[in-house]
């Protein structure tokens, strides 16, 4: 089961109509109302009619913010590719930028990336014998 909801024509005209709500509220808010002013003219509670602009505000805010993180994953990604191989191969100085830019992928998706508390010298020494490995794996497997 578990999968998205289908929306009744009834919960789509409340939706448009809260939506239509709230832009209203933003336009008080910009023309200068109070919270207090919107939700006398709008006949709705003081909590509501702040509820409503910072909704609005969030929405404003969402769409650049996910564009920018689109494009800073883009370029993340790339810079990766460039280095991964190099990497692979045994490139100490290239698994070191690997794992910065890992890092940064990690924050741009909301994880918290490792300390060195978390002896990220050790992973990063594993990554580089793996790497090491492979390299070694895959020359091997070439003159075969």
């Amino acid at each position: 089961m578990g999968g998205k909801k289908t929306r009744t024509p009834a919960g789509t005209r409340r939706d448009a109509h809260r939506r239509e709500r709230i832009r209203q509220a933003l336009e008080h808010r910009i023309s200068g109302a109070t919270y207090g002013d919107i939700a006398t003219q709008m006949r709705i509670s003081r909590s509501t009619a702040y509820t409503y602009v910072q909704d609005a505000l969030k929405e404003i805010t969402r769409e650049p913010a996910e564009q920018v993180r689109t494009l800073e994953l883009q370029r993340y990604d790339a810079l990766l590719t460039a280095h991964w191989a190099t990497a692979l191969h045994g490139d100490q100085a290239a698994t070191d930028t690997c794992l910065k830019i890992m890092g940064r992928i990690e924050l741009l998706h909301g994880v918290k990336p490792p300390t060195e508390s978390d002896d990220t010298r050790r992973t990063s020494s594993l990554l580089a014998t793996i790497a090491a490995n492979a390299a070694t794996l895959a020359t091997t497997h070439t003159q075969e």
